[in-house]
């Protein structure tokens, strides 16, 4: 078998955004194309993203922007996988967010109990589980109540 031959017998392709498909909003030569040959040849694609300061919302609307094929199937995000961890290893818990609204968003969307709010502020004395993410609206607070 060829190194072809195996590319071609794949059946899902995932794909990092940020520096791989573009640079900020300068999109790389050919990777609209390629993105939008795949459903042609029967092939799947997700784009991948460790980046938890935006949603996985804020994702499609921005690669729909720059031109990509874009459905919500098509995106998977660190937060959206931070969701899912704590939904099935702590079911329930109290989670504290040292993260972006955007985060909190994408954690309250997969039912995570949350003891602050968007901003950070929280009554509560202690939460069973801290999760920190990258916070472009950090603030001492947040750092202090983690």
């Amino acid at each position: 078998m060829t190194n072809y031959d195996a590319l071609r017998s794949c059946e899902l392709f995932l794909f990092d955004m940020d520096g791989t498909l573009y640079l900020g909003d300068d999109v790389y030569d050919g990777a609209i194309a390629l993105m939008n040959d795949f459903p042609a040849l029967g092939k799947k694609y997700i784009y991948l993203t460790n980046n938890s300061s935006r949603a996985g919302e804020d994702y499609i609307a921005r690669l729909r922007r720059l031109g990509f094929p874009c459905e919500r199937e098509n995106v998977f995000t660190s937060g959206m996988a931070t969701g899912m961890y704590l939904n099935q290893n702590h079911p329930g818990a109290s989670v504290y967010l040292a993260g972006t609204r955007a985060f909190y968003r994408e954690l309250k969307s997969y039912g995570v109990s949350l003891v602050n709010d968007e901003l950070g502020h929280t009554g509560a004395a202690a939460a069973d589980v801290v999760v920190q993410g990258f916070d472009t609206e950090l603030v001492y607070e947040k750092l202090e109540r983690a």
